[in-house]
């Protein structure tokens, strides 16, 4: 069982760590932004990834893989959220970094919204639940008791929220936080655009 425990842990861990939409919102926020800010979106995606975690822990991701035309709905509207938060990064204006700061305070980046954001950008990839699916299947038997099966859900959630708080922290220091100033224009372009292609992806992408 401990074994089993530390390899769901690792493979978890790993999966977390592989750049995608939700790393470049969490590293964007920080460097652009404040540790706060990005640790709204952060909360956001975890909760996003406690969601998935949850359909696959109860079967529902079952329904998803039957139901072909509802999988590609929530695959178009994802690609589609993750085009616009693309195309929002690359419209941003470069601000001083005094501006930039003050900035984190508007409406459009209140804290509520941030943790909005951070859940839309998650649940927006269904790639997601085919990768929760694929290892509760792979590590969790039948045989295995339902605090057994609560216990790695939270440990799932967990590892989620604190490899994201790590990127937070990288991020949001000061010596980080210059060079994104210098560049802030350029990488908000480039983190665009790879949203867009993420978004794009999912929408013509054959289920």
């Amino acid at each position: 069982m401990l074994i089993t425990l530390l390899t769901l842990a690792g493979v978890h861990l790993l999966a977390s760590m592989t750049p995608g939409p939700d790393f470049l919102l969490v590293s964007t926020t920080a460097a652009q932004y404040n540790r706060k800010s990005a640790l709204a979106a952060a909360s956001g995606i975890t909760a996003g990834v406690a969601v998935w975690a949850l359909f696959a822990l109860t079967g529902l991701t079952f329904i998803l893989h039957k139901i072909h035309s509802l999988q590609q709905i929530i695959q178009i509207m994802g690609g589609a959220y993750l085009c616009w938060i693309g195309v929002q990064m690359v419209r941003h204006k470069a601000m001083p970094h005094g501006e930039e700061q003050r900035s984190a305070t508007d409406n459009n980046l209140n804290p509520g919204r941030l943790f909005l954001r951070g859940l839309l950008t998650n649940l927006a990839n269904p790639k997601v639940f085919i990768y929760f699916s694929s290892v509760f299947s792979l590590f969790i038997s039948d045989d295995f008791s339902s605090l057994i099966r609560w216990s790695l859900l939270l440990l799932l959630v967990t590892i989620s929220f604190l490899w994201f708080c790590a990127v937070v922290l990288f991020f949001s220091h000061p010596a980080i936080k210059v060079r994104f100033q210098q560049f802030s224009h350029s990488i908000n372009r480039c983190a665009g655009i790879i949203f867009i292609t993420f978004g794009l992806h999912l929408i013509f992408r054959k289920i």
